[in-house]
């Protein structure tokens, strides 16, 4: 690439971190931890990603995820509000204080955080990313580091060095967004998960008899509540499928605004058709829509349905996957609101190292939904605790890596990191 305006030098990291979400903090974390000069790039206002961005602070796939999960659900517990839930893999917390409590973890283990950059482009040199360039108020600037870690969700980073990517089922086919809400003025049974409303099977289809009794057919035809605060009977509230791309800009604008529209809309006949929605008020919707399907950057292992379904274990093994595979409905027609066809049962399964590191860039590792694995792999390992284990994994990995001068892919060095 030729650089056709001045860019600022920002400085030299052992490891740049492009991404504040779940992944990312973990992956900064980890690495700084290690006493590694550590640089985390987001660009919103917060960490967290769509657990915090998106308001949904409603983890999945909580279980066997490493000592240091286990250390954030109980900093999460402590001082976010935080609760398991009873008998399935699942934690919520707390949305801003989990964002609070993110940033704490960043400060204490040395990592420097960057807000409101945005990562435009990369230099390469053959196979190494050379540097990430930046567009913020401080103007155009680049930074360079020994290891990159792409915990964009969306494979931008890798997208932008040229490495190899999917998207999408074989028809190239993505899942619909999402934004979610906060509302309250819905009195439940706080201590009741299980309750007529709340995050079940049953409780879907309860809601969207009352959302079409309103008068109203909603765009998502399995509408959730979710308690994210018991202290503060905070609930989560998603009931919109959109259909644009998750890559384009134009898509997600659109996008949103429907979503958010369709919200109020769904708000206001609720509230209308009484009953348990009588003093239902939207207090907050998402400042980011949840993007369920960006790229996939080519690993040196690519995780498959094949791999889901037996349950496979590697050598090489890092986290393991206890979520079923969940794809929402790929066309607006679907009356489920998921792809039935795509549901695949399976035993806990592991997702490899070699998962993690690029086929193409050699100082690249990925992070979060963003790693090598087919479209409906994708659909399980793309929760909560996957994607901060996978960070937690590559931060350390690129630690190793700068310790011991080697770069991520050199395989021979695999057996001595684990």
């Amino acid at each position: 690439m030729v650089i056709t305006r001045e860019y600022k030098f920002g400085g030299k990291y052992d490891v740049v971190v492009c991404g504040g979400g779940p992944a990312g903090v973990a992956a900064a974390v980890s690495c700084a931890k290690r006493g590694k000069r550590t640089l985390l790039l987001e660009a919103g206002g917060c960490l967290g990603g769509f657990w915090t961005r998106g308001l949904l602070t409603w983890l999945i796939d909580t279980f066997d995820k490493g000592d240091f999960w286990d250390e954030v659900m109980e900093r999460l517990e402590k001082n976010a509000d935080g609760k398991k839930l009873p008998s399935i893999s699942r934690f919520t917390a707390d949305t801003e204080k989990t964002k609070l409590e993110f940033e704490r973890m960043c400060k204490e283990s040395g990592a420097d955080i960057l807000y409101h950059t945005f990562v435009s482009d990369a230099i390469t040199d053959h196979r190494m990313l050379k540097a990430v360039l930046t567009e913020s108020k401080s103007g155009h600037v680049y930074y360079e580091a020994s290891i990159f870690i792409d915990s964009t969700g969306d494979g931008d980073l890798g997208y932008l060095c040229g490495a190899a990517y999917e998207i999408g089922n074989e028809d190239g086919k993505t899942q619909p967004m999402s934004l979610v809400a906060h509302v309250d003025g819905v009195k439940i049974d706080k201590t009741n998960y299980d309750s007529r409303y709340v995050r079940n099977k049953e409780a879907k289809g309860n809601i969207l008899n009352d959302i079409n009794g309103s008068g109203i057919s909603p765009s998502y035809k399995s509408p959730l509540l979710a308690v994210l605060s018991e202290k503060y009977n905070t609930l989560g509230f998603m009931v919109n499928h959109e259909y644009g791309s998750g890559l384009d800009t134009k898509d997600i604008t659109e996008s949103t605004l429907s979503a958010r529209e369709e919200i109020h809309k769904v708000a206001e006949g609720l509230k209308n058709y009484g009953g348990i929605w009588k003093d239902l008020r939207v207090t907050a919707t998402a400042d980011m829509i949840g993007v369920r399907e960006g790229r996939r950057i080519k690993g040196l292992y690519r995780v498959s349905i094949d791999d889901v379904v037996a349950g496979k274990q590697f050598e090489d093994g890092i986290c393991t996957v206890t979520f079923n595979t969940d794809i929402h409905s790929l066309r607006a027609d679907n009356n489920s609101g998921f792809e039935e066809k795509y549901d695949k049962k399976h035993p806990p399964y592991q997702i490899p190292l070699r998962a993690l590191i690029s086929a193409d860039i050699d100082n690249l590792l990925m992070a979060g939904r963003c790693i090598s694995g087919d479209f409906v792999a994708h659909s399980s390992y793309r929760v909560a605790g996957p994607a901060f284990r996978t960070g937690e994994v590559a931060g350390a990995y690129a630690a190793y890596c700068v310790e011991n001068n080697v770069l991520p892919n050199t395989l021979a060095d695999l057996s001595s990191f684990l």
